[in-house]
């Protein structure tokens, strides 16, 4: 059945150096290679895991920046408004005080032109009353107007 002879002796010894060789030819630098990469591939994750901590933390920073210059932003643009509306409140109370002046003077003027006119219109009414009445009842006719009742008629009139 099964000879030992020399051919075997010959093909174990040829298989375990071949297995050697190949064992330092390409296993062993293979393996090398893979943990190398190994090694590689942890050093990076943790660059990485490294890295992102790092990011997050000046991300967080930054947010917490952005928030307070928003936070001054906007007490700086509620001090503005605040600012233009205290402006525009004292513009605004200047034109009325101005307005309310200019008519204030407007009104003694127009009551001034009304005096006058209401003391023009009494002459006039009286020169009429003498007229029609020396017409009516010949030249001694002698009216009886007072003054002070027709002022006071124009007066209500006007």
């Amino acid at each position: 059945m099964f000879e030992l002879n020399g051919t075997f002796i010959i093909f174990i010894a040829s298989f375990l150096v071949f297995m050697f060789l190949l064992n330092e030819i390409m296993l062993k630098p293979v393996g090398k290679a893979i943990a190398d990469r190994k090694a590689l591939v942890a050093e990076h994750l943790e660059v990485s895991k490294s890295s992102r901590i790092k990011a997050e933390s000046e991300l967080v920073a930054h947010q917490e920046k952005v928030n307070s210059a928003r936070h001054q932003a906007a007490g700086i643009r509620n001090e503005a408004a605040a600012a233009a509306q205290k402006v525009r409140d004292d513009k605004l109370k200047t034109i009325q005080d101005e307005g309310r002046k200019k008519l204030d003077a407007a009104k003694k003027d127009l009551a001034a032109e009304k005096k006058a006119l209401v003391e023009g219109l009494v002459d006039q009414e009286l020169e009429l009353v003498n007229t029609i009445s020396k017409k009516l009842l010949g030249e001694s006719a002698k009216s009886n107007v007072d003054r002070e009742k027709v002022r006071k008629v124009l007066e209500e009139v006007c």
